[in-house]
């Protein structure tokens, strides 16, 4: 029992900083580690911390923008034994986005949401590595990249109470 281990933890945070009545910045951030090993044969974690930095502009009481910076960082190993090696594969996929929204209220039943985004991906997928390469050859991967960018616009109609129809494109 010595050898097992298993935890996790989550961490959320939240600051709100107010330039103005109609400038507010918002910073929040998320932490989180998930790890489960038995003995010294086998073992996995996984994690991801996130952040965003967010600007609220207020133009009027039908009219708003959001412009923000999201960060990801997402990975996860698994280790086994074999033999007297341990090998490892480790994946990793981190991100970066930038978008700017605007949002636009016609009437208690009716919003508009339009505006652009755009992110940048670093993928890392199955990346292994081992205590004895006599027993496995390690192989080595390239990082990829990509760049995914949208605009979009979308309407929300709430007729009555309990109904909502949202439609939209991207």
């Amino acid at each position: 029992l010595k050898d097992k281990k298993l935890y996790f933890y989550d961490l959320n945070g939240k600051a709100t900083y107010m330039i103005n009545d109609k400038n507010h910045v918002f910073l929040t951030g998320y932490f989180g580690r998930d790890k489960l090993k038995f003995d010294k044969d086998f073992g996995m974690d996984w994690g991801n911390i996130t952040g965003t930095l967010r600007w609220n502009k207020i133009y009027n009481n039908r009219l708003v923008s959001n412009t923000a910076f999201i960060y990801s960082d997402y990975d996860y190993r698994i280790e086994l034994k074999v033999n007297d090696a341990t090998v490892a594969l480790t994946s990793k996929i981190k991100s970066h986005t930038l978008k700017h929204e605007y949002k636009y209220l016609f009437s208690e039943i009716s919003k508009l949401a339009f505006g652009i985004t755009s992110t940048h991906h670093e993928f890392l997928a199955g990346q292994d590595s081992t205590t004895d390469e006599d027993i496995i050859k390690p192989i080595v991967l390239q990082k990829k990249y990509a760049l995914e960018s949208a605009v979009f616009v979308n309407h929300e109609w709430k007729p009555i109470e309990r109904l909502s129809v949202v439609y939209g494109a991207r």
